[in-house]
């Protein structure tokens, strides 16, 4: 199984994603938590706790199951190494960064998904 916490639900992933993570079965999506920046450290830690165990009873084999981690930095490192301490693997996404200026000046900037890397 594929946990993705993250705010890109895994029915708008593109095909090359959802192929990519049919290797681990089964896709199940929680939305990553909403972290406000005036939030302090121990109420970041607090809901990192909370969205950790949350994580950690969805899991079926959590020798085989894996953890889709993307957003917000401090969150982010906060869940790895909670997972990973926990002996849970945790996964990011690796892009591609496309972009072209339009005629009007602005910039159109597109991101393709390549793989899934491993947080160490």
């Amino acid at each position: 199984m594929l946990i993705n916490c993250t705010n890109h639900p895994s029915a708008g992933w593109s095909a090359a994603q959802t192929e990519a993570a049919a290797q681990f079965g089964e896709i199940l999506d929680v939305a990553f938590p909403a972290v406000s920046p005036a939030m302090s450290t121990s109420e970041l830690s607090e809901l990192a706790e909370k969205t950790a165990s949350l994580l950690k009873s969805h899991l079926n084999d959590p020798v085989n199951d894996v953890v889709l981690l993307m957003g917000e930095m401090s969150m982010t490192y906060s869940l790895v190494r909670r997972l990973r301490e926990a002996g849970i693997r945790c996964l990011a996404t690796t892009s591609e960064r496309d972009s072209s200026e339009t005629g009007d000046g602005r910039k159109l900037v597109r991101f393709s998904f390549v793989r899934f890397r491993e947080y160490e």
